[in-house]
This record gives structure tokens, C-alpha cells and sequence, in this order.
């Protein structure tokens, strides 16, 4: 990756988090440690619904070597996501109604506004607007941030879901370029073209990233079911750590994939290489960063009444930073059409950490105990992972043709 391309995209996502990371604590004590629960319980379904919305094909978007093939892509984003959406609407309505406490049209809406966002993204990193790309960032956290603000003198109890919601939506259709329209004239065909030309992103892929959003966010579900004021203050945490290195690694993984296109499958291995030295070198920097910051915060925020906030920021902070040196695995078996590695990986992983689950779930456990299993295994498993492709990528050298999509 370029430098200048990276530091374009690491500015739009710094400044964006640094707005988030200064306004959050206010908007957590001001909305309260249940209303933030029931905040991060909404996040949380949300982007699961966003995954299954898109089917990931914004994946195939930045794969995608002409302008006609995005075209395509985008035409059959829009039939899967009419009927993902009519489905989860009557799996909310008729089967979820008594146990979700969330009302079923504002997970659906917040689905749309996380899927939109993610093709948005895609179009504009197929493009190389890098710049944009970057603005958006920025465009979307003070949308977010001004309007749950606003929103907490209006809406005290919705404040939070409904400002988030709605500052995604905006921020999408801002920076939407005009010449992706979908070509509803050959839809059929286009869908199918679509369809069948991604359909390893589509099955493995689309699983992989499904199974990974309910793996990655357990401590959540789990923590809502200690009780919401638990899961508020997980889920800043969260918000405070996680959801920072996220978005840097689901802005750069689609590059990364864009990257690939025109190379051959040796300059691919030694890419993939490069960006995992590069992720690590920046893992540690970002790593000394949070140090700093989080002294700072303890010494000028409140959170006497967020127990043990400190303990699950210091958890995060090491898995996503484990995750974030693992994103160019992602992409670099995507491009090279071993999506099916991914699906086993994260069912591997997703089956580890269940184990700790398991034992909160009987009560041998408690709930940090669980946090501290989950990262340390959490890690060992995103290591072995990268271990496990550089070694198997020397026998992949030898038949390269056998992997390319």
C-alpha cells in the first residue's frame, strides 16, 4: 500500500475516532450505563444484519476490474438485499418479537444504514477516492456525534440507536458516486452474472464474516445476559478501543484486495507479507498510543460508576490489535480464491472460544475471567492463522493458477 494512500485513509479514520473517542464518555454518562447497553446490543445485531443485507459482495466491488463489472455487482447487491431485508423483517416480526427488547424496524434500519455504508465504501475505494473515502470517515462521526447529542434532549431513551442510524444513512448517500446507477434493464442477468461469478464470496466469504460478527461480538450477548449495565459498560469499551481499529481494518481490507488485482500470485505472497510487517509495526504504535490516551482519560473523565472499564479497554485493546495484523490474510485469500480457508479458520475459532462461554454459561466463571480467556485465546488463534498461511503459501507457489478466482 502507498504511503500517501495510507495516510489519506489513516487520517479520515484518526480524526473520525478522535471526535468519537473525545464525545463518547459525555454521551455514556449522559445516556447512562442501560441505555448504552441496549446501544451496543442494537450495534451489535445491526452489523450482522448489514453483513447479511450486502451478502459481502462490496467485497467484489473493489475486486471488480471495470466500471460494467461494478455495475453488475451493485445490481445484484440490490435484489439479495430486498429480499435479505423482507426475510429478517418477518424473522424479527414473528420470531424474535419476545426476545429481542429492541423494536424489529430499527434493527432493520440500522442493517441498511451499516450495508450502505459498506457499498459506499466500496465504490469509492474502487475508484481510488481515497480522499473521499477519508471525508467520509469524518462526515460520518460528527453526523453521529451531533446528532445523539441532539437527539438526548428529544429522544432520551432512543437518542443513541436512532442518531447512529441515521448519520450512517447520510453519510452513504453523500459520497454515493452517480455513475454506479444499477442497470435494471438487463436486471435478471446481471444478477445472475453476479451471482455466480462471486459465488465463493458469497458462500464463504458471507459465512465466514457471519460466523466472525456473532464470534467476535459474544462478550456482548454474553454480557447483556449479566445484566444491561454490564453490557454498557463492555460496550464502551468497546466503542472506545475496538470500534476505532475496526474501522481502520474494514477500510483498508477492501485496499488491500484492490491492491492484488494486476499482480501474479508470488508478488501476492510477498505483499501479503510486506502488510503484515507493516501491521504489526503500526499494532505496537497504536499500542503505545492507547498507553497515553487512556491515562488521560482515567485522569479527566468520571467512570467511578463504570466498574472495571479499565480492565475490559486493556482486554480489547490486544485481540483487535491481533485482528488488525490479520486483515491482509483476509484479503489475501479472497483475491486468491481460498475464501473456503477463511470459513474454516473462523469455525475453528468460533468453537474455541465457545469454551469459555460454556463455562460462564454454568457459572465456573465469571464475566471478566471469560473476557480474559476470550483474548488470550482470541490471539493465539489470529497468530496461528497468519503462521499457518505464510507456511502453506510456499506449496501454493507452486500451482498459482489452481487459486486465482
Amino acid at each position: 500500500m502507498k504511503i500517501s494512500i495510507f495516510l489519506k485513509l489513516f487520517s479520515g479514520v484518526a480524526l473520525a475516532q478522535i471526535i468519537v473517542f473525545i464525545c463518547t464518555p459525555f454521551l455514556a454518562n449522559s445516556y447512562g450505563a442501560e441505555a448504552f447497553g441496549e446501544f451496543g446490543f442494537f450495534f451489535t445485531i445491526a452489523s450482522v444484519l448489514a453483513i447479511i443485507y450486502v451478502g459481502r459482495l462490496d467485497l467484489a466491488i473493489s475486486k471488480a476490474r471495470t466500471i460494467v463489472d461494478c455495475k453488475i455487482i451493485i445490481t445484484g447487491i440490490v435484489l439479495l438485499s430486498f429480499c435479505s431485508v423482507f426475510l429478517t423483517f418477518l424473522i424479527c416480526q414473528l420470531l424474535l418479537k419476545d426476545i429481542i427488547n429492541i423494536e424489529f424496524w430499527k434493527l432493520v434500519c440500522g442493517g441498511i444504514g451499516f450495508g450502505l455504508f459498506l457499498i459506499s465504501n466500496s465504490i469509492l475505494i474502487f475508484n481510488e477516492d481515497y480522499l473521499n473515502l477519508a471525508k467520509q470517515k469524518v462526515t460520518r462521526a460528527l453526523l453521529t456525534v451531533s446528532f445523539q447529542f441532539i437527539l438526548l434532549f428529544i429522544l432520551p431513551n432512543e437518542g443513541l440507536i436512532i442518531g447512529c442510524t441515521v448519520s450512517y444513512i447520510l453519510a452513504s448517500l453523500i459520497y454515493l458516486t452517480r455513475q454506479f446507477k444499477p442497470c435494471y434493464k438487463r436486471f435478471w442477468l446481471a444478477v445472475s452474472i453476479a451471482l455466480v461469478k462471486h459465488k465463493g464470496i458469497l458462500k464463504y466469504n458471507l459465512s465466514n464474516d457471519l460466523i466472525s460478527a456473532f464470534s467476535q461480538n459474544m462478550p456482548v450477548f454474553l454480557a447483556a445476559t449479566v445484566s444491561l449495565n454490564v453490557a454498557g459498560v463492555y460496550f464502551l469499551a468497546e466503542r472506545l478501543i475496538r470500534t476505532p481499529i475496526y474501522l481502520i481494518a474494514s477500510t483498508i481490507r477492501p485496499v488491500i484486495i484492490r491492491s492484488f488485482v494486476s499482480l501474479d500470485y508470488n508478488d501476492k505472497v510477498s505483499r501479503y507479507k510486506l502488510y503484515i510487517i507493516q501491521l504489526f509495526v503500526f499494532s505496537i504504535a497504536l499500542f503505545l498510543v492507547y498507553i497515553i490516551i487512556s491515562s488521560i482519560l482515567f485522569d479527566y473523565y468520571n467512570f467511578d460508576e463504570w466498574l472495571d472499564l479499565e480492565f475490559y479497554m486493556t482486554s480489547i485493546i490486544l485481540w483487535t490489535l491481533a485482528s488488525l495484523i490479520n486483515t491482509p490474510t483476509n484479503a489475501f485469500l479472497t483475491q486468491t480464491g481460498r475464501s473456503k480457508l477463511l470459513f474454516y479458520f473462523e469455525i475453528v475459532i468460533l468453537f474455541v472460544r465457545l469454551v469459555p462461554a460454556y463455562l460462564l454459561f454454568l457459572d465456573l466463571i465469571g464475566f471478566k475471567i471469560f473476557v480474559l480467556c476470550f483474548v488470550t485465546l482470541s490471539v493465539i488463534g489470529y497468530l496461528f492463522i497468519i503462521v499457518f498461511v505464510l507456511m502453506s503459501s510456499k506449496i501454493a507457489c507452486e500451482t498459482p493458477n489452481g487459486f486465482e478466482n
